[in-house]
């Protein structure tokens, strides 16, 4: 869907084999997800989850376009950069209001409240929590975190968070061995 000047995919990326929470995603020619809970079912729905590494494409692909990343993501597309989510918080009013333009209305797969959610851009932010690095799931309903390709060192990288109980988006850095939802943008 186009959002501003963006055009940004309407779901959760769900590309990939899907294997155990317990496995570390490797570099070997497939690519790998993680469903939430180890259930294919929740992939359907909120769509994969990735390491950092695996969803760069370990020697990153580029797409193309200056200090962008194609990834997993198909032709055409590549993982945001951090300020292109920015570009995207700024066109809805800031990270402190972007939060409930984003998220699916209602408490089908949020957890209450969620009152203020809209979805006014059709983004449909599902929360599909993450798996951890001791290859646990946590959050699902909670939250909802979303890559980006901002990488911070060797073990670390950014992604956005969104919450059920408030319209802020955070801007986290956490492992990279923790799986995470992508959500690609097009190409310019």
């Amino acid at each position: 869907m186009k959002i501003g000047d963006q055009t940004w995919m309407g779901k959760n990326l769900n590309i990939g084999t899907c294997i155990d929470g317990s496995l570390d995603q490797t570099d070997n020619q497939i690519i790998e997800k993680y469903c939430y809970g180890d259930e294919e079912g929740n992939c359907a729905i909120y769509g994969g989850l990735y390491q950092w590494d695996e969803m760069m494409q370990y020697p990153p692909s580029k797409s193309g376009i200056v200090e962008t990343t194609r990834g997993i993501c198909p032709d055409g597309w590549h993982i945001p950069t951090d300020e292109e989510w920015e570009t995207l918080l700024d066109y809805l009013g800031g990270r402190y209001v972007a939060g409930d333009k984003l998220k699916e209305e209602g408490t089908k797969h949020w957890r209450e409240p969620n009152a203020m959610a809209t979805n006014i851009v059709r983004f449909t932010a599902l929360p599909g929590g993450y798996r951890r690095d001791d290859g646990n799931f946590s959050n699902l309903g909670d939250n909802c975190y979303f890559r980006s390709s901002g990488e911070i060192n060797i073990d670390e990288a950014w992604l956005w968070t969104l919450d059920y109980h408030g319209p802020d988006v955070s801007h986290d850095r956490l492992p990279k061995t923790f799986g995470f939802s992508v959500r690609c943008i097009k190409d310019k």
